[in-house]
């Protein structure tokens, strides 16, 4: 759903709409929705644990780059996130081949909440008392970001250390 859910978002940011915050909403509730039904139905797959990052991924970065281009976030930032995001997931891969598995942290899934809910904060335009909340907290999602990105970074190499030694 968020794949499918990444273009549209993205045309509704790109078009000043206010729709997007919404759609935004509900297609990031999926990744919460499908992941709490595999767990409860015990139909959790690797498939699924290696796409669904992918799936984050993608959605997340289509709309950053549409947030970017409606000039509603700095370049920079996105830049920052993208690449951290691209850099953790080839790590994750290439570690991934040699035996060692890098598991999701608190930290990490924590900086994702606070990413997802300032997109949510900036597209709906919610600035109250005329201060710039959304990217006062996307500005912390990119530092936390790139903080639990270099905890994941680590953490293989300490694993993969571990593991030929």
């Amino acid at each position: 759903m968020r794949i499918a859910a990444a273009p549209l978002v993205a045309w509704l940011v790109l078009a000043g709409s206010v729709a997007a915050a919404p759609v935004f909403v509900l297609a990031a509730l999926t990744d919460f929705a499908d992941g709490l039904l595999a767990r409860r139905t015990r139909t959790v797959t690797e498939l699924g644990k290696a796409l669904d990052p992918v799936a984050d991924r993608v959605f997340t970065g289509t709309v950053l780059v549409a947030m970017t281009a409606a000039g509603r976030l700095p370049l920079a930032a996105v830049v920052l996130v993208v690449l951290r995001d691209l850099v953790v997931g080839i790590a994750y891969r290439l570690l991934r081949r040699r035996g060692v598995t890098i598991r999701v942290s608190w930290l990490g899934k924590s900086y994702t909440a606070l990413l997802m809910a300032a997109i949510v904060v900036i597209l709906a335009g919610l600035e109250p008392w005329g201060l710039p909340l959304g990217r006062w907290m996307f500005i912390v999602g990119v530092a936390g970001s790139l903080l639990s990105g270099a905890a994941y970074l680590l953490q293989g190499y300490l694993k993969l250390e571990r593991k030929d030694a």
